[in-house]
């Protein structure tokens, strides 16, 4: 796990057993949640889930990384070209 502040949310996914394909069965705050969820659903043998971990970013954040990854550019550019 990371150690970021940001905001996590959980996703809990069922994986199809005879094709693979995927259903989002839902998105949580907490892996409490999440883990209450998966007590109520009805396994069967051979059931397969996934879980997922995100982090929350704003507008602002990505605008700074960006930003900061557009400098990193030009200083290596400019290296370059020296």
């Amino acid at each position: 796990m990371s150690c970021s502040t940001e905001p996590k949310y959980w996703t809990l996914v069922s994986i199809d057993s005879f094709d693979g394909t995927t259903i989002v069965l839902g998105v949580f705050d907490t892996i409490e949640a999440l883990a209450t969820r998966l007590v109520r659903l009805h396994h069967g043998c051979g059931d397969e889930y996934h879980v997922e971990c995100f982090n929350l970013s704003t507008l602002e954040k990505e605008k700074s990384f960006a930003e900061a990854a557009q400098k990193v550019r030009s200083e290596g550019e400019e290296l370059e070209a020296a």
